[in-house]
């Protein structure tokens, strides 16, 4: 009886590791260009909040010679 659990214990990871192996596959293959976008996210919000902080220092200096 012992060889039997073994093997069913194996059998089990092996479905367990194949389902995990197919799910990540169908997940890129379903959008392959995802990982780019999310890296290609980062640069741009990066840019925006280093833009936002100098258009506010920007504003502030125009604001100081109106006053």
């Amino acid at each position: 009886m012992a060889v039997s659990t073994t093997s069913d214990v194996k059998q089990r990871a092996e479905i367990i590791t194949k389902t995990k192996e197919i799910t990540a596959f169908l997940n890129w293959a379903a959008d392959p260009h995802a990982q780019d976008r999310k890296q290609l996210g980062i640069y741009v919000i990066a840019y925006l909040l280093l833009l936002t902080v100098l258009l506010y220092f920007w504003k502030v200096q125009i604001w100081r010679k109106v006053h």
